[in-house]
Protein backbone atom coordinates (compact mmCIF):
# COMPACT_ATOMS: atom_id res chain seq x y z
CA UNK A 1 0.00 0.00 0.00
CA UNK A 2 1.90 2.94 -1.23
CA UNK A 3 2.36 5.97 1.97
CA UNK A 4 -0.24 8.37 2.85
CA UNK A 5 0.32 11.47 1.81
CA UNK A 6 0.16 13.85 5.62
CA UNK A 7 -0.47 17.79 5.28
CA UNK A 8 2.80 19.74 6.01
CA UNK A 9 2.32 21.47 9.41
CA UNK A 10 1.02 24.68 9.80
CA UNK A 11 -1.39 23.64 6.89
CA UNK A 12 -5.21 25.73 7.28
CA UNK A 13 -7.00 23.88 9.49
CA UNK A 14 -9.51 23.82 6.73
CA UNK A 15 -7.71 22.12 4.19
CA UNK A 16 -7.03 19.59 6.75
CA UNK A 17 -10.71 18.98 7.66
CA UNK A 18 -11.01 18.02 4.02
CA UNK A 19 -7.71 15.95 3.74
CA UNK A 20 -9.03 13.97 7.01
CA UNK A 21 -12.51 13.68 5.85
CA UNK A 22 -11.62 12.18 1.77
CA UNK A 23 -9.47 9.18 4.27
CA UNK A 24 -11.18 6.43 4.52
CA UNK A 25 -11.71 4.35 7.41
CA UNK A 26 -8.97 2.04 7.32
CA UNK A 27 -6.48 4.89 6.48
CA UNK A 28 -7.41 6.61 9.29
CA UNK A 29 -6.99 4.29 11.41
CA UNK A 30 -3.76 3.19 9.62
CA UNK A 31 -2.29 6.73 10.19
CA UNK A 32 -3.70 6.52 14.21
CA UNK A 33 -1.35 3.26 14.51
CA UNK A 34 1.49 4.30 13.00
CA UNK A 35 1.78 8.30 12.88
CA UNK A 36 -0.43 9.54 15.87
CA UNK A 37 1.99 12.69 17.04
CA UNK A 38 1.10 13.96 13.45
CA UNK A 39 -2.49 13.41 13.57
CA UNK A 40 -2.42 14.69 17.28
CA UNK A 41 -0.82 18.03 16.72
CA UNK A 42 -3.21 18.93 13.35
CA UNK A 43 -5.84 21.77 13.29
CA UNK A 44 -8.67 20.95 11.76
CA UNK A 45 -9.00 17.15 12.94
CA UNK A 46 -12.31 16.44 15.15
CA UNK A 47 -11.50 16.66 19.46
CA UNK A 48 -12.12 13.15 20.00
CA UNK A 49 -9.47 11.90 17.22
CA UNK A 50 -6.86 14.51 18.76
CA UNK A 51 -7.57 12.82 21.99
CA UNK A 52 -7.38 9.75 20.77
CA UNK A 53 -4.09 10.43 19.02
CA UNK A 54 -2.44 12.08 21.94
CA UNK A 55 -3.28 9.88 24.40
CA UNK A 56 -1.67 6.88 22.57
CA UNK A 57 1.61 9.30 21.43
CA UNK A 58 1.52 10.32 25.18
CA UNK A 59 1.19 6.17 26.63
CA UNK A 60 4.03 5.57 24.28
CA UNK A 61 6.61 7.97 25.83
CA UNK A 62 5.91 7.44 29.57
CA UNK A 63 6.08 3.21 29.04
CA UNK A 64 9.83 4.48 27.00
CA UNK A 65 10.60 6.59 30.12
CA UNK A 66 9.58 3.70 32.54
CA UNK A 67 11.53 1.02 30.85
CA UNK A 68 14.64 4.07 30.21
CA UNK A 69 14.62 6.36 33.29
CA UNK A 70 17.96 7.58 34.25
CA UNK A 71 19.69 5.72 32.25
CA UNK A 72 18.79 7.39 29.35
CA UNK A 73 20.63 10.80 30.39
CA UNK A 74 23.49 8.89 30.29
CA UNK A 75 24.45 7.44 27.24
CA UNK A 76 25.66 9.39 24.31
CA UNK A 77 22.52 10.69 22.10
CA UNK A 78 23.13 8.80 18.86
CA UNK A 79 23.21 5.65 20.69
CA UNK A 80 19.95 6.14 22.58
CA UNK A 81 18.74 7.42 19.29
CA UNK A 82 19.69 4.49 17.36
CA UNK A 83 17.81 2.62 20.05
CA UNK A 84 14.68 4.00 20.19
CA UNK A 85 14.19 7.66 17.69
CA UNK A 86 15.20 11.07 17.59
CA UNK A 87 12.39 11.95 18.91
CA UNK A 88 11.78 9.77 21.90
CA UNK A 89 15.85 10.35 22.30
CA UNK A 90 15.47 14.41 23.19
CA UNK A 91 12.44 13.02 25.54
CA UNK A 92 14.32 10.69 27.50
CA UNK A 93 17.22 12.97 28.07
CA UNK A 94 15.15 15.96 29.23
CA UNK A 95 14.66 15.74 32.75
CA UNK A 96 12.19 18.87 32.74
CA UNK A 97 9.80 16.74 29.72
CA UNK A 98 9.82 14.31 32.00
CA UNK A 99 8.44 15.54 34.33
CA UNK A 100 5.96 17.75 32.76
CA UNK A 101 4.56 15.02 30.65
CA UNK A 102 3.72 13.04 34.29
CA UNK A 103 2.36 15.65 35.62
CA UNK A 104 -0.11 16.04 32.12
CA UNK A 105 -0.89 11.98 32.05
CA UNK A 106 -2.16 12.37 35.51
CA UNK A 107 -4.54 15.19 35.83
CA UNK A 108 -6.25 14.27 32.22
CA UNK A 109 -6.13 10.52 33.85
CA UNK A 110 -8.56 12.03 36.86
CA UNK A 111 -11.93 11.85 37.41
CA UNK A 112 -13.91 14.41 36.07
CA UNK A 113 -14.78 16.97 38.26
CA UNK A 114 -17.71 17.94 36.44
CA UNK A 115 -20.51 15.47 35.64
CA UNK A 116 -20.93 15.09 32.12
CA UNK A 117 -17.63 16.62 30.90
CA UNK A 118 -14.34 14.53 30.06
CA UNK A 119 -10.74 15.76 29.66
CA UNK A 120 -9.48 15.51 26.20
CA UNK A 121 -5.52 16.09 25.20
CA UNK A 122 -6.00 18.31 22.24
CA UNK A 123 -2.29 18.65 21.72
CA UNK A 124 1.11 18.34 23.57
CA UNK A 125 4.60 19.19 22.67
CA UNK A 126 7.91 18.41 24.05
CA UNK A 127 10.07 20.88 22.69
CA UNK A 128 11.40 23.87 24.50
CA UNK A 129 9.70 24.28 28.33
CA UNK A 130 6.72 22.38 27.01
CA UNK A 131 3.28 22.47 25.50
CA UNK A 132 -0.23 21.34 25.85
CA UNK A 133 -3.40 21.83 24.98
CA UNK A 134 -5.98 20.35 27.21
CA UNK A 135 -10.02 20.55 27.28
CA UNK A 136 -12.85 19.76 30.12
CA UNK A 137 -15.59 19.27 27.94
CA UNK A 138 -15.00 18.79 24.27
CA UNK A 139 -15.40 21.77 22.43
CA UNK A 140 -16.51 20.19 19.46
CA UNK A 141 -20.12 19.80 20.31
CA UNK A 142 -20.17 22.51 22.91
CA UNK A 143 -22.66 25.78 22.89
CA UNK A 144 -20.13 28.07 24.73
CA UNK A 145 -16.00 27.46 24.88
CA UNK A 146 -13.62 29.62 27.24
CA UNK A 147 -10.11 29.34 25.88
CA UNK A 148 -7.89 30.30 28.54
CA UNK A 149 -4.30 31.13 27.99
CA UNK A 150 -2.16 31.32 30.70
CA UNK A 151 0.95 33.59 31.37
CA UNK A 152 5.12 33.17 32.45
CA UNK A 153 6.00 29.92 34.47
CA UNK A 154 2.99 27.72 32.63
CA UNK A 155 5.32 24.79 31.15
CA UNK A 156 5.85 22.90 34.55
CA UNK A 157 5.90 25.45 37.67
CA UNK A 158 2.15 26.56 37.05
CA UNK A 159 1.07 23.40 35.20
CA UNK A 160 -1.14 22.46 38.57
CA UNK A 161 -2.55 25.35 39.43
CA UNK A 162 -3.72 26.65 35.47
CA UNK A 163 -5.32 22.92 35.06
CA UNK A 164 -7.35 24.04 38.46
CA UNK A 165 -8.35 27.33 36.80
CA UNK A 166 -9.54 25.05 33.76
CA UNK A 167 -11.72 22.47 35.99
CA UNK A 168 -12.66 25.86 38.14
CA UNK A 169 -14.25 27.75 35.04
CA UNK A 170 -15.75 24.76 33.32
CA UNK A 171 -17.68 24.07 36.93
CA UNK A 172 -18.69 27.45 36.96
CA UNK A 173 -20.06 27.46 33.63
CA UNK A 174 -21.93 24.37 34.16
CA UNK A 175 -23.29 25.25 37.59
CA UNK A 176 -24.86 28.35 36.25
CA UNK A 177 -26.15 27.16 33.16
CA UNK A 178 -26.59 23.53 33.14
CA UNK A 179 -28.99 23.81 29.82
CA UNK A 180 -25.49 25.02 27.60
CA UNK A 181 -22.93 23.19 27.19
CA UNK A 182 -19.26 24.77 27.75
CA UNK A 183 -16.11 23.57 27.62
CA UNK A 184 -12.92 25.09 28.95
CA UNK A 185 -9.61 24.69 26.95
CA UNK A 186 -6.60 25.65 28.58
CA UNK A 187 -4.12 26.45 25.51
CA UNK A 188 -0.54 26.54 26.27
CA UNK A 189 0.46 26.12 22.57
CA UNK A 190 3.41 28.72 22.99
CA UNK A 191 6.60 29.51 24.64
CA UNK A 192 6.01 30.59 27.63
CA UNK A 193 8.23 33.14 28.96
CA UNK A 194 10.73 32.15 32.09
CA UNK A 195 11.33 34.92 33.80
CA UNK A 196 9.40 37.71 35.34
CA UNK A 197 11.99 40.14 33.56
CA UNK A 198 13.85 39.98 31.00
CA UNK A 199 10.83 37.55 29.72
CA UNK A 200 7.41 38.74 30.26
CA UNK A 201 7.90 42.57 29.52
CA UNK A 202 9.19 41.98 26.34
CA UNK A 203 6.04 41.46 23.92
CA UNK A 204 8.22 38.75 21.45
CA UNK A 205 6.71 35.79 23.24
CA UNK A 206 3.15 36.50 22.50
CA UNK A 207 4.12 37.70 18.92
CA UNK A 208 5.90 34.17 18.21
CA UNK A 209 2.55 32.84 19.52
CA UNK A 210 0.02 34.64 17.65
CA UNK A 211 0.04 32.59 14.19
CA UNK A 212 -0.55 29.30 16.64
CA UNK A 213 -3.09 31.06 18.28
CA UNK A 214 -5.08 31.84 15.26
CA UNK A 215 -4.65 28.74 13.69
CA UNK A 216 -6.03 26.53 16.91
CA UNK A 217 -8.93 28.97 17.41
CA UNK A 218 -9.88 28.22 13.65
CA UNK A 219 -9.33 24.83 13.58
CA UNK A 220 -11.76 24.99 16.65
CA UNK A 221 -14.29 26.63 14.28
CA UNK A 222 -14.04 23.84 11.42
CA UNK A 223 -14.25 21.08 13.29
CA UNK A 224 -17.53 22.68 15.36
CA UNK A 225 -20.25 19.63 14.80
CA UNK A 226 -23.35 22.05 14.61
CA UNK A 227 -24.29 26.25 14.71
CA UNK A 228 -21.36 28.36 15.63
CA UNK A 229 -20.12 27.75 18.70
CA UNK A 230 -19.50 31.19 21.28
CA UNK A 231 -15.82 31.19 21.87
CA UNK A 232 -14.59 33.43 24.19
CA UNK A 233 -10.97 33.68 25.25
CA UNK A 234 -9.32 34.32 28.34
CA UNK A 235 -6.03 35.47 29.44
CA UNK A 236 -4.36 35.26 32.77
CA UNK A 237 -1.44 37.63 33.09
CA UNK A 238 1.21 37.50 30.63
CA UNK A 239 -1.40 35.14 28.65
CA UNK A 240 -3.51 38.07 28.19
CA UNK A 241 -0.47 39.73 26.01
CA UNK A 242 -0.36 36.59 23.96
CA UNK A 243 -4.26 37.16 23.13
CA UNK A 244 -3.88 40.81 22.47
CA UNK A 245 -1.21 40.58 20.18
CA UNK A 246 -2.49 37.57 18.35
CA UNK A 247 -5.79 39.38 17.79
CA UNK A 248 -3.65 42.87 17.00
CA UNK A 249 -1.80 40.59 14.39
CA UNK A 250 -4.52 37.88 12.75
CA UNK A 251 -7.72 39.28 13.90
CA UNK A 252 -8.69 36.40 16.04
CA UNK A 253 -12.08 34.26 15.21
CA UNK A 254 -13.71 34.64 18.71
CA UNK A 255 -16.81 36.68 20.41
CA UNK A 256 -15.05 38.07 23.51
CA UNK A 257 -12.28 38.63 25.53
CA UNK A 258 -11.65 38.47 29.24
CA UNK A 259 -8.10 39.88 30.52
CA UNK A 260 -7.41 39.00 34.31
CA UNK A 261 -4.00 40.29 35.95
CA UNK A 262 -3.21 41.96 32.60
CA UNK A 263 0.39 44.00 32.31
CA UNK A 264 -0.91 45.08 28.79
CA UNK A 265 -2.45 43.48 25.71
CA UNK A 266 -0.93 45.05 22.63
CA UNK A 267 -3.21 47.79 21.81
CA UNK A 268 -3.87 51.43 23.19
CA UNK A 269 -7.80 50.66 23.67
CA UNK A 270 -10.27 48.10 23.34
CA UNK A 271 -11.96 49.13 20.86
CA UNK A 272 -8.76 48.27 18.79
CA UNK A 273 -9.34 44.50 19.46
CA UNK A 274 -11.68 43.00 16.77
CA UNK A 275 -14.25 42.07 19.09
CA UNK A 276 -15.24 45.95 19.52
CA UNK A 277 -14.79 47.68 23.07
CA UNK A 278 -18.25 46.27 24.57
CA UNK A 279 -16.60 42.63 24.60
CA UNK A 280 -13.09 43.45 26.23
CA UNK A 281 -13.97 42.72 29.80
CA UNK A 282 -10.84 43.16 32.36
CA UNK A 283 -9.98 42.74 36.10
CA UNK A 284 -7.30 43.12 38.15
CA UNK A 285 -7.23 42.76 41.85
CA UNK A 286 -6.18 46.27 44.26
CA UNK A 287 -2.82 44.28 45.46
CA UNK A 288 -1.79 42.83 42.35
CA UNK A 289 1.34 43.92 41.47
CA UNK A 290 0.97 43.69 37.82
CA UNK A 291 -1.17 47.53 38.46
CA UNK A 292 2.53 48.82 38.97
CA UNK A 293 3.25 48.10 34.82
CA UNK A 294 3.92 50.97 33.21
CA UNK A 295 2.39 51.27 29.43
CA UNK A 296 5.12 49.92 27.57
CA UNK A 297 6.15 47.35 24.94
CA UNK A 298 3.03 45.28 25.73
CA UNK A 299 0.59 47.88 25.49
CA UNK A 300 -1.83 49.97 27.71
CA UNK A 301 -2.86 47.86 30.85
CA UNK A 302 -6.50 47.39 29.95
CA UNK A 303 -7.93 48.22 33.44
CA UNK A 304 -6.08 51.78 33.11
CA UNK A 305 -8.40 54.41 32.82
CA UNK A 306 -9.11 55.37 28.95
CA UNK A 307 -8.58 52.04 27.59
CA UNK A 308 -12.16 51.06 27.24
CA UNK A 309 -12.56 47.75 28.39
CA UNK A 310 -15.59 46.75 30.90
CA UNK A 311 -13.91 46.45 34.49
CA UNK A 312 -15.53 43.86 36.11
CA UNK A 313 -15.36 43.25 39.78
CA UNK A 314 -12.59 40.75 41.89
CA UNK A 315 -11.86 39.85 45.92
CA UNK A 316 -9.10 41.18 47.19
CA UNK A 317 -6.78 37.95 48.49
CA UNK A 318 -4.59 36.95 51.46
CA UNK A 319 -1.28 37.75 52.03
CA UNK A 320 2.46 36.88 51.10
CA UNK A 321 5.14 35.82 53.49
CA UNK A 322 6.64 39.05 55.23
CA UNK A 323 10.24 38.30 53.98
CA UNK A 324 9.27 39.31 50.34
CA UNK A 325 8.58 42.85 51.39
CA UNK A 326 12.44 42.99 51.59
CA UNK A 327 13.01 43.24 48.03
CA UNK A 328 10.28 45.34 47.24
CA UNK A 329 7.41 43.24 46.53
CA UNK A 330 4.08 43.89 48.85
CA UNK A 331 2.94 41.25 50.92
CA UNK A 332 -0.07 40.41 48.92
CA UNK A 333 1.03 41.40 45.64
CA UNK A 334 2.06 37.49 44.40
CA UNK A 335 -1.50 36.00 46.21
CA UNK A 336 -3.40 38.52 44.78
CA UNK A 337 -2.06 38.03 41.11
CA UNK A 338 -2.73 34.42 41.44
CA UNK A 339 -5.92 34.19 43.54
CA UNK A 340 -8.46 35.11 40.88
CA UNK A 341 -9.87 31.37 40.71
CA UNK A 342 -10.10 31.12 45.03
CA UNK A 343 -13.25 29.83 45.96
CA UNK A 344 -15.33 31.98 46.81
CA UNK A 345 -13.88 35.02 44.51
CA UNK A 346 -16.52 37.10 42.98
CA UNK A 347 -14.42 37.01 39.50
CA UNK A 348 -15.24 33.44 39.21
CA UNK A 349 -19.01 34.41 38.76
CA UNK A 350 -17.99 36.94 36.53
CA UNK A 351 -16.09 35.15 34.26
CA UNK A 352 -18.36 32.22 34.00
CA UNK A 353 -21.21 35.13 33.17
CA UNK A 354 -19.18 36.56 30.46
CA UNK A 355 -18.49 32.83 28.80
CA UNK A 356 -22.35 32.00 29.16
CA UNK A 357 -23.23 35.40 27.36
CA UNK A 358 -24.80 36.35 30.41
CA UNK A 359 -23.52 40.21 30.16
CA UNK A 360 -26.58 41.49 32.43
CA UNK A 361 -25.05 39.22 35.29
CA UNK A 362 -21.63 40.94 35.45
CA UNK A 363 -20.84 43.36 37.97
CA UNK A 364 -18.84 45.76 36.93
CA UNK A 365 -16.86 48.08 38.90
CA UNK A 366 -18.94 51.40 40.69
CA UNK A 367 -16.94 53.71 38.26
CA UNK A 368 -18.87 52.14 35.19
Amino acid sequence: MAAISVPPLGEKPLLVKSWWEALGNGERLGLLADRPERIGGMDGIPVEVRDRANRADLTAILEAIEVWGKKAEQLPFGQLASEVGERMARILQKRASRQSLRILSDWIERPSPVDGLAYFLIDFDVSGDGKAVVALGNPDISDNVAVFVPGAFAAVDEALDDYARMDAMAGDAASRDGGKKTAVVRWLGYDAPDSIVPDAASPRFAENAAVSLDRFIAGLRVTRDGPRTRITMVGHSYGSTVIGIADRERRLSVDGMVFVGAPGVGVVQADKLSVGAEKVWATVAPGDLIIKTPPGLLGIPPCKPGFGAKIFTCADTGRQPWFLSMFGIPRDAIKAHNGYWNPGNVARDNIAAIVLGHRDKVKLKKSQ
